[in-house]
């Protein structure tokens, strides 16, 4: 189903094009299993010979879509420039690097300060809080973009050893 959609999406993004959207200036922005749809919305756009500017995952989705036997969402390849914020990994977020960059808030924390304990009760609020926290962030960096300067690394682990850590490498939005 998710892959029809995007599909759907991708042919409107080419109709769009064909009078006058400038895709390569097109930025398309969604949380969890969306963020997969316009993954799917991407390639489709690819297969009709154009290619979307940016696609921003926030927190894909997990389940079903990390692992070797995975369905293939939101990838790399799928725009221009894809970047994704993860904030849930291994719960309701992908455990994967997928982006061309990936951002691991608060390293690979799937945990989230002040979010509380989970209780592993499916859709459970408290559950979703380190998920439901990418769309947040994403914004507060729009809001605040000196707030979330980011080290380009090669894993959390040398980050939190400061192994490995160029400091003339300090990204902000």
């Amino acid at each position: 189903m998710w892959r029809q959609i995007g599909a759907q999406l991708g042919s409107a993004i080419i109709t769009m094009s064909n009078n006058g959207l400038d895709i390569q200036n097109l930025q398309l922005i969604a949380h969890s299993l969306g963020a997969h749809l316009m993954g799917y919305a991407g390639k489709q756009v690819k297969k009709e010979g154009k290619i979307v500017g940016r696609i921003t995952g926030l927190d894909p989705s997990g389940p079903l879509y990390s692992g070797a036997l995975s369905m293939k969402g939101l990838e790399a390849n799928c725009a221009e420039f894809v970047d994704v914020i993860h904030t849930d990994p291994g719960t309701y977020g992908i455990t994967d690097s997928i982006g061309n960059v990936d951002i691991w808030a608060n390293c690979d924390m799937n945990l989230q300060p002040g979010c509380p304990p989970r209780n592993y009760e499916l859709l459970n609020a408290d559950d979703r809080c380190s998920h439901d926290r990418a769309p947040k962030y994403y914004v507060e960096t729009l809001q605040y973009p000196e707030a979330f300067a980011a080290i380009k690394v090669s894993s959390c682990k040398d980050w939190s050893s400061g192994g490995s850590l160029n400091k003339s490498e300090i990204f902000t939005r």
